[in-house]
């Protein structure tokens, strides 16, 4: 189910709950020195990709410099979709990619380099101000970005993009996001789309039980009152929200819930993903 070309699992924590019917895992994904050449798909999965890679540097005088490098699917002309649909899901997920870019250039190929020039600008900037050559040869900064394939199978294809960007912080910043798509239509499903309006309530205040149960300690408080306030007494506006603002991926058996980094709890906390089995909900 699950293709990690690309992408390096630097901390993983599997939880498994059997009596609740869930599962939890945290990761953070960095794409590999070594790039693939292909993507092994599982057998009998419905679509076939070729990985596409694309990489840019900059020297900066005194420094490891700035660099850029990508690697994400497309899906090939042999899988059998129409070559609308494949080109609309392909754009889809380039477009995807070059959004970690935050750059104004359309077209991703200039959104790399882009990049990369505003780094070296940024980052001479920077050595300019330093005293100490040691700490300026340390300063790499880098954006590298991989993929997972959550889901290729009934209709149903799911794809994760994570970032890996180190700007010379305390610590790289590690950003998910996830691709849903039926590739019948080519169309982007919501959360909407995959549960019944009936359930939809039920369905959060399943998930966000979990985090109670599981992460309060590593949970800011204000998200923990929050949503042990929404388990208590759910309201059709909340549950509209967290809905609506999901982050979110499939897979064959289950859909889960995905939070980065500071978005419910700190960077030391790292990405927590909530999965609920289909059969529960």
């Amino acid at each position: 189910m699950k293709n990690l070309n690309g992408i390096m699992l630097g901390m993983a924590i599997v939880v498994i709950l059997a009596s609740g019917g869930y599962f939890v895992y945290k990761e953070y994904l960095q794409p590999e020195t070594e790039v693939p050449t292909d993507v092994t798909v599982a057998a009998g999965t419905d679509l076939t990709f070729r990985e596409v890679t694309q990489t840019r540097h900059e020297d900066v005088d005194g420094t490891g410099g700035c660099d850029v490098k990508l690697l994400y699917p497309q899906i090939e002309e042999s899988s059998g979709v129409s070559a609308d649909i494949r080109e609309s899901i392909n754009l889809q997920i380039a477009s995807a990619v070059k959004e970690f870019l935050t750059t104004d250039d359309e077209d991703l190929t200039l959104a790399a380099t882009s990049f990369v020039t505003s780094c070296k600008t940024d980052l001479t900037d920077l050595v300019a101000q330093m005293d100490d050559p040691i700490e300026s040869a340390q300063q790499a900064w880098t954006s590298e970005v991989g993929y997972d394939i959550k889901q290729n199978a009934n209709g149903i294809l799911s794809i994760g993009l994570s970032d890996y960007l180190n700007q010379g912080g305390a610590h790289p910043n590690i950003t998910q996001l996830f691709l849903n798509f039926d590739v019948k239509t080519g169309k982007q499903l919501t959360l909407r789309d995959v549960i019944e309006p009936a359930k939809l309530q039920a369905f959060e205040v399943k998930e966000k039980q979990w985090l109670i149960d599981h992460e309060s300690d590593a949970l800011f408080e204000e998200s923990l009152n929050e949503f042990r306030a929404y388990a208590s007494n759910p309201t059709d506006e909340s549950t509209d929200r967290y809905i609506d603002d999901a982050i979110f991926y499939l897979t064959p058996d289950a859909i889960g819930v995905f939070y980065n980094p500071y978005a419910i709890a700190p960077y030391a906390a790292g990405p927590i993903a909530v999965e609920i089995l289909r059969s529960e909900i």
